[in-house]
């Protein structure tokens, strides 16, 4: 298996500049690799869906420290009208 393939193999779990710097290939030359297989805008996907995970994860560890910093998710609505976090 060649680097590229290698790289395609572990995306899904490992960020892609870090197994570029890893396996001593340029982010350009993989992702050349890619279009030329066709197969950037799967990566693309794979990708969006990682950050719009990490970033729901981090809007729910800021809404824990929110209400315990505020002494609890009663205090945090009387606080927003009612609403919640969101309002």
């Amino acid at each position: 298996m060649n680097s590229f393939a290698h790289i395609r193999t572990e995306a899904a779990e490992h960020p892609v500049t870090r197994l570029c710097k890893l396996l001593g290939v340029s982010r350009s030359g993989y992702y050349g690799w890619l279009e030329r297989r066709g197969q950037v805008g799967e990566l693309a996907t794979t990708s969006a869906c990682r950050r719009e995970s990490a970033q729901l994860i981090a809007s729910a560890k800021a809404h824990t420290v929110l209400v315990e910093w505020h002494g609890g998710s009663k205090k945090m609505a009387n606080m927003s009208g009612g609403a919640g976090c969101g309002a």
